[in-house]
């Protein structure tokens, strides 16, 4: 194999440069975001909801069986109330969220927009809530920018690995 073709190949695999990246941009998301603020809103207090009542840490619009619950474990419970999942996955199918996540007691809530693993490593992009005066990145993912939508919400990259 041609040594400079071999080196492009190999740059392109550890980038993960994608000619048909589909990846949103920061204004796109905010647009999104603006036209369905109240939907996000929804989600939020359904999401909080959730978490109080059935333990819930993360939600996706794939498969209630992808509901995950962890952040008190002395609760044994970890399922959501009947149609209730059904309720999550009409919005984030509308809002194009893969997933609510949210990892501890002091952590933002993301909502997961797009999502493209790298090798080892993943790049994420959606939108964010935290009612923090001065916002904290997640200690679970710390290599992450945010962008001030409105207040409490941000649209975010974050290149986990």
């Amino acid at each position: 194999m041609n040594l400079p073709l071999y080196f492009i190949i190999l740059a392109t695999l550890i980038t993960g440069c994608n000619s048909n990246s589909n990846e949103p941009d920061d204004q796109l998301i905010q647009q999104s975001f603006q036209q369905h603020f109240g939907k996000y809103e929804e989600l939020l207090k359904m999401y909080r909801e959730d978490m109080t009542e059935s333990n819930v840490s993360f939600v996706s619009a794939e498969d209630p069986s992808r509901t995950q619950c962890n952040l008190r474990p002395h609760k044994n419970s970890c399922s959501l109330r009947i149609g209730r999942w059904k309720k999550y996955q009409s919005l984030l199918q509308q809002l194009g969220i893969l997933w609510i996540e949210h990892n501890s007691l002091t952590d933002p809530y993301y909502f997961v927009t797009y999502y493209e693993p790298i090798l080892m490593n993943a790049r994420l992009k959606g939108v964010v809530f935290s009612e923090e005066k001065s916002p904290q990145v997640s200690a679970y993912y710390p290599k992450q920018q945010w962008r001030s939508i409105q207040r409490g919400w941000h649209s975010f990259l974050i290149i986990n690995g």
